[in-house]
C-alpha cells in the first residue's frame, strides 16, 4: 500500500517557500531624530539640535490653568491641559 502524504502540510510548505523567494520584504521604518551631524569644511563634525516648533498659549476649558499647545487653537472649541485631556479621553 502506498504511503499517503499530508497534502495540507505540503501546500503550506510550498506557500512558505514561494513567499520567501518571490515576495518583497518589508523594510523597517526609518526613524529620524531631532539631532543630526554634519561635517564642516575642515573635517570636523558639528552636532546641531533641530529647533522645536513654537507652542501656543491657551487656558484650559475645564480647570482654567494656563497651558502650551503644539497647535493653534480654534476659537469656539474647548482646549484642555494634559491632565484634563487624559480625563476626558479615558
Amino acid at each position: 500500500m502506498a504511503k499517503r502524504h499530508n497534502m495540507k502540510a505540503e501546500k503550506a510548505k510550498r506557500n512558505a517557500e514561494y513567499a520567501l523567494k518571490y515576495k518583497k520584504k518589508k523594510r523597517a521604518p526609518v526613524r529620524r531624530s531631532a539631532t543630526f551631524t554634519s561635517s564642516t569644511p575642515d573635517g570636523a563634525t558639528a552636532t546641531a539640535v533641530a529647533p522645536r516648533m513654537a507652542g501656543h498659549d491657551a487656558i484650559c476649558s475645564a480647570c482654567g490653568v494656563a497651558t502650551t499647545l503644539p497647535f493653534k487653537p480654534v476659537s469656539g472649541k474647548p482646549v484642555f491641559c494634559r491632565p484634563c485631556f487624559l480625563k476626558e479621553a479615558g
